[in-house]
């Protein structure tokens, strides 16, 4: 790991990750508007980005189990060096069998934390969006058009679709 790992950014760069961290779909006008840049410098910068390996994609982890193994060197992709130099390295598997047999590949290991990964992401304060109700759990989505509807339920995913399909009725018979 070490400083091989890290990568330098530029002031610039920098603002435009914050910039992108808020609204990773913004468009290049707007980003340029808000770097105060022209649509130009603002493409070299998102070209520089990529090209250092700063993604703009969000990896949601599937369901499964994770392990937390403390080992004295890095052995997966995702690991972090701890204050007193050993490595956390997080293993992943989709299975308890999986991830049994992925630890036992690993020497050397000092401690190992076991956890199940019951959902890929929280999903804070979202809302129906027919009903206004609020949803628990993974949401049903609907879409039309460029529009994502975000649903509790399927009585709610029903009543959109008829509601919906009746506009585009009234449309065509026009």
């Amino acid at each position: 790991m070490g400083n091989n790992d890290e990568v330098e950014v530029s002031e610039l760069e920098q603002r435009a990750i914050e910039v992108l961290r808020n609204d990773s779909r913004i468009p290049l006008r707007k980003l340029a508007q808000e770097l105060n840049v022209s649509r130009s410098t603002a493409a070299r910068v998102i070209s520089a980005l990529k090209k250092k390996g700063i993604k703009f994609t969000v990896n949601v982890p599937e369901p499964g189990f994770v392990a937390f193994v403390i080992i004295e060197s890095k052995v997966s992709s995702e690991a972090y060096r701890a204050i007193d130099g050993r490595v956390v390295n997080l293993i992943r598997a989709k299975t308890l069998e999986e991830l049994t047999e992925k630890l036992g590949k690993i020497k050397g290991k000092r401690a190992v934390i076991v956890a199940r990964q019951e959902s890929g992401f929280a999903l804070a304060g979202l809302s129906c969006d027919y009903c206004g109700g609020k949803i628990r759990g993974d949401p049903l989505t609907y879409r039309r058009g460029r529009k994502v509807f975000y649903l509790c339920c399927r009585t709610c995913l029903s009543e959109i679709r008829s509601k919906y399909s009746h506009r585009s009725k009234n449309i065509k018979t026009k």
